[in-house]
């Protein structure tokens, strides 16, 4: 489905600027029915034939098309109103994975919105099933398991966490020289646009961010910011094992990764080997992110989002 996204009234409707709904016709439409097609919506009336590039249907946005898309957007828990705009296709577009191609220009607001669009698709593409069905692991007694991630997929389209997108400026102006942070009073996560979400790397961030969020909701007192930053970085370390299978051993020079992944190895090693409840593993592992980040205990409580 690389091609609903290279369909420019599809991209309009992506970013708002221009919705289609009942009554519409033409090549975007068809590729839309094809999309909902292939996501397991039945449209009997709309099928034209089969090719050798999939289905192929009228484009005829009419009553059929309208209730499978209302349909799809009840689902989703979008507003059911029939329109194909920014919401809708995003939805659709990452339940294939994809994301629109635009090519970034500052002080254009088309694509100050495509790189919204592809930062909230990386959040959540950091999330997807296949890559969170094995993140369960422990930091002492506490636990943080896949559902907890499920639960987040859940929040992120919904909107009860927001994603958006700050300048590099006004981030390290307002946050500091971080990749990402969550806030909490907010429930939203603040991206930087001069990032790529989308690398190993940036994906990492994203659960780093994302297990701050579980911990928030689930109102887990944490004592000190170095217990809630090592969580933190112990799922983004780990995330990182499982789904790339990296080692941050030291004798892996050729990874290059921030080093604070190095001191969660043995801690990473022990969960693997069975041994989650490793105390002495655990508190080098805290001391190693406290200093690495310059967190005193009190810092997550005198700053927003950390």
């Amino acid at each position: 489905m690389q091609q609903l996204l290279r369909n420019k009234k599809i991209v309009s409707a992506a970013f708002n600027a221009q919705p289609f709904a009942y009554g519409e016709r033409g090549d975007h439409v068809a590729l839309f029915q094809k999309a909902l097609f292939g996501l397991g919506y039945d449209l009997p009336r709309s099928y034209m034939s089969a090719t050798r590039n999939g289905p192929e249907f009228d484009g005829i946005f009419g009553e059929e098309t309208k209730e499978v898309t209302r349909a799809f957007q009840t689902e989703q828990m979008l507003k059911d109103d029939a329109v194909v705009g920014e919401q809708t296709v995003f939805m659709v577009s990452t339940r294939y994975g994809l994301i629109p191609v635009v090519v970034p220009h500052k002080r254009d607001l088309l694509n100050r919105a495509a790189r919204l669009f592809h930062s909230r698709a990386a959040v959540l593409a950091s999330i997807a099933e296949r890559f969170v069905k094995e993140m369960n692991f422990y930091l002492g007694t506490l636990k943080v398991s896949s559902d907890d991630y499920r639960r987040m997929r859940g929040y992120l389209t919904s909107g009860l966490i927001s994603v958006s997108v700050l300048s590099k400026k006004r981030f390290l102006a307002v946050k500091g020289r971080k990749e990402a942070v969550y806030e909490t009073q907010n429930n939203r996560i603040v991206l930087r646009e001069d990032r790529n979400y989308f690398t190993r790397l940036g994906q990492a961030t994203c659960v780093h961010e994302l297990t701050h969020a579980i911990l928030d909701d689930r109102r887990i007192p944490i004592p000190t910011a170095s217990r809630d930053e090592a969580i933190a970085y112990l799922a983004e370390a780990f995330y990182l094992t499982k789904r790339f299978r990296i080692s941050f051993s030291f004798d892996r020079p050729s990874v290059h990764v921030p080093s604070t992944y190095t001191a969660a190895q043995p801690l990473i090693d022990a969960i693997l080997a069975g041994k989650a409840q490793a105390t002495t593993d655990i508190r080098d592992f805290q001391r190693e992110v406290m200093r690495r980040n310059r967190i005193t205990p009190l810092s997550k409580y005198i700053y927003d989002g950390i």
